[in-house]
This record gives structure tokens, sequence and C-alpha cells, in this order.
């Protein structure tokens, strides 16, 4: 199985690293901007 990268975690991006997840498929979300600071805040970083 490939490994899926989705560069993005805004809104669009982490709906999509969501659905993939809820599928089966296995990924990393990355983010280097304001989100990053929220995802973190919310536990979802680990």
């Amino acid at each position: 199985m490939k490994k899926i990268l989705v560069y993005g975690a805004g809104p669009p991006g982490s709906l999509f690293a969501a659905r993939l997840h809820e599928a089966g498929h296995e990924g990393s979300l990355l983010e280097r901007g304001q989100w990053t600071f929220r995802l973190c805040s919310l536990d979802a970083v680990r």
C-alpha cells in the first residue's frame, strides 16, 4: 500500500486526509503555517 502525503492542513486538506483515513489509507498531513499551532492546540498532532 502506498502512503499518501497531504500538503496543507487547512480545512480542505484536513477534510481530504480524514476521508482517506476513513477509507483505510495510510498517510500524513503536512503543515508549516498558521494551522500547525491550531492542530497542536487540539492535540491532533502526534
